[in-house]
């Protein structure tokens, strides 16, 4: 098998890892979407949702920003169109060696990944909505580092963040 099919499908299996920790961690009265509408995983209790995008890179040396700018931009599109309450929050679930914890965006980030010039991405950054709060954004998104693969399928909801 070529080396991009194996990441690409153990990229499935990590999402698959994801939404089953999701569904474990889950509260009472919680409604999980899977390939919900806004994101991988969307998680709705009566006064928050939760939309969780996956992304695993085990083929990168160490995390840099532009292997996320993509996902970024599809959140803070669906954020600027739907920035009123219902509240959402925004977690960015990746895995990239040597990586561990969670991390937020700083404004000056957010503004490179902005200022962005892929032809594809300028797209997304087009569609946002006009005077979208940044900072409002940012405080409601966050970077999560999560497990290999393999130690995510060994035990799938003992490394996860609670919700």
């Amino acid at each position: 098998m070529a080396r991009t099919a194996e990441y690409s499908i153990k990229g499935y299996v990590y999402q698959f890892l994801r939404y089953l920790s999701e569904i474990l961690e889950a509260t009472d009265g919680s409604t999980i979407t899977i390939e919900g509408a806004i994101e991988d995983i969307d998680v709705t209790t009566p006064d928050l949702t939760t939309a969780v995008q996956c992304k695993y890179h085990e083929q990168a040396e160490k995390f840099t920003l532009g292997k996320v700018y993509k996902p970024i931009l599809l959140m803070l599109e669906h954020f600027s169109h739907h920035s009123a309450p219902p509240k959402v929050h925004y977690r960015l679930f990746c895995y990239f060696p040597g990586s561990s914890g969670s991390q937020s965006l700083t404004r000056t980030e957010l503004e490179t990944v902005l200022a962005t010039n892929s032809v594809p991405l300028k797209a997304i950054v087009a569609r946002l909505a006009h005077g979208a709060d940044l900072d409002l954004f940012l405080s409601r998104f966050s970077i999560e580092f999560g497990p290999t693969c393999e130690a995510l399928q060994c035990s799938p909801s003992a490394p996860m963040a609670q919700i």
